[in-house]
């Protein structure tokens, strides 16, 4: 017989903003075999995702706007822990940096803090669909020591190696073993058409090369608070890598 725990989810009211973890609301018993747990408790973490979007929301911005939200990410945050190696298996990119499928979307993470100043370094890889393999550098530093989780990061990309402008980056949830909800924002004045537009980064992370189905679907959901419906996604092949 499967072993049986009885976990308890504490109240959160907003839990119920989302539709994904409509299973937070309230202060109820909910009993779980073994193996689904860890489920759980990314369940719980996700409640306070959508929590500080709210706040983000009720600050007056709004999704349509060409301006970037306020940033947040996870409190608390142990960068070691997050440090290494994942693959991206889904993006949202807006407006879309790349008119081919992605593959083998790597990342390697890597932050330190030295003289009270945290500093991270991304190294991506990945190939289009001909098979090229490019490579992308990000520099980044985190708006408070010790909490890498939120900085703003300059990109790099192969075409012209220059440095672009500074995005907002943030993780948005992990359980540091599974899963990553990654989210990017940055803003930049086009002269030719005076106004200001915005790129978004949506990513959801994964310590293997594919992620489970079902951890999947809810992590779609909860981005969906991002204005990004499930159909907005491309799926990242990372089969061959």
């Amino acid at each position: 017989m499967t072993p049986v725990r009885t976990v308890r989810l504490e109240e959160t009211a907003t839990c119920h903003v989302l539709p994904a973890i409509r299973l937070c609301s309230g202060y109820k018993l909910w009993r779980y075999p073994e193996e689904k747990l860890s489920l759980v408790k990314m369940l719980k973490l996700l409640c306070v995702v959508a929590v500080l979007f709210c706040c983000g929301l009720v600050s007056g911005h709004h999704l349509h706007a060409p301006r970037c939200l306020p940033i947040f990410g996870k409190y608390p945050f142990d960068e070691q822990k997050f440090s290494g190696d994942w693959y991206s298996v889904a993006n949202v990119f807006r407006p879309e940096l790349h008119s081919e499928e992605l593959k083998c979307d790597k990342i390697h993470f890597t932050a330190e803090t030295v003289e009270n100043v945290t500093k991270t370094h991304f190294d991506i890889t990945f190939k289009t669909a001909d098979g090229t393999e490019h490579h992308v550098e990000g520099r980044g530093q985190a708006f408070k020591p010790g909490l890498a989780s939120v900085s703003s990061v300059a990109f790099r990309f192969p075409e012209d190696d220059k440095w672009h402008n500074v995005v907002k980056h943030s993780i948005l949830a992990t359980d540091y073993e599974t899963y990553a909800i990654v989210h990017g924002c940055g803003e930049r004045y086009d002269e030719k058409i005076d106004t200001f537009i915005k790129h978004d980064i949506n990513q959801i992370w994964s310590r293997s090369k594919t992620l489970d189905e079902g951890v999947l679907k809810t992590l779609k959901s909860v981005m969906s608070g991002f204005d990004i419906v499930e159909d907005d996604w491309a799926f990242v092949d990372n089969s061959d890598c």
